[in-house]
């Protein structure tokens, strides 16, 4: 089992006291002893001296976007090929991991699969990035937040598009079937798109509850965008005893 020994450390756990100065032994994967600096040695360990850097515990990303890529428009997304996409937000995870960032909650992907082809690769062992939760594209309605459509031009962006329950259940079902850990339901819109004026809520009350039944049937989480207080009411409303990430 490799041994690291990190020296002239300080350490800040987390718990609420102040940074103290500490010499860390790690084996493995495990951190064994935190100790007084000088207090114990390690001669068979491999010996980093941190020269006073702070050591602390891993950041967690609770609404990560790893394939929102700075675009200006909602449609640069859309208008990216995917496998261009899959390295930008392979770029965006390892430099989550570079910040501190250990675990990441992802509250949509761009496209249908990156997001679980991130995951998987950081799983195995072939891309540096933190553990990622996996969510599918954001399911909207007609003319709700992501639907960049006109009559005259189909335009893609970062949401796919279901009108009714059925609808929905079919979007959400192929989101878990593709290997998501989450569905994001759009329920209102926002005010930095064309489409999604903050004070609407569109997406009707059957069709949220189509999207959590087959989170609950597949047992997966679900994320919601609710900017507008009757699209949180709905939201709660239609649950149904679900984790449910506003």
């Amino acid at each position: 089992m490799s041994r690291t020994l990190l020296k002239n450390t300080r350490v800040w756990d987390g718990t609420g006291r102040a940074a103290f100065p500490a010499d860390v032994l790690i084996e493995g994967d495990r951190i064994r002893t935190v100790a007084t600096p000088g207090a114990f040695e390690a001669p068979d360990a491999y010996t980093i001296d941190a020269k006073g850097m702070t050591l602390m515990p891993g950041l967690v990303e609770g609404h990560a976007h790893i394939t929102f890529i700075n675009g200006a428009r909602a449609t640069d997304l859309g208008d990216t090929p995917p496998e261009e996409h899959t390295l930008l937000a392979a770029r965006n995870a390892a430099l989550l991991l570079d910040h501190g960032f250990t675990s990441a909650y992802s509250a949509a992907s761009a496209k249908l699969r990156i997001d679980v082809v991130i995951r998987n690769a950081i799983e195995a062992g072939l891309l540096p990035g933190p553990r990622l939760k996996a969510c599918g594209p954001e399911i909207t309605v007609t003319g709700g937040l992501g639907d960049e459509r006109q009559a005259h031009q189909f335009r893609d962006s970062f949401a796919i598009v279901a009108d009714g329950p059925v609808e929905v259940t079919k979007l959400a079902r192929l989101c878990v079937r593709e290997g998501v850990d989450s569905i994001k339901l759009n329920i209102s819109g926002d005010d930095h798109t064309r489409t999604g004026s903050l004070p609407r809520t569109v997406m009707s009350d059957a069709e949220i509850r189509a999207g959590v039944t087959v989170a609950r049937d597949f047992q997966r989480m679900v994320n919601a965008h609710c900017r507008a207080a009757e699209s949180v009411k709905r939201a709660v409303r239609n649950w149904g005893g679900r984790d449910l990430s506003l």
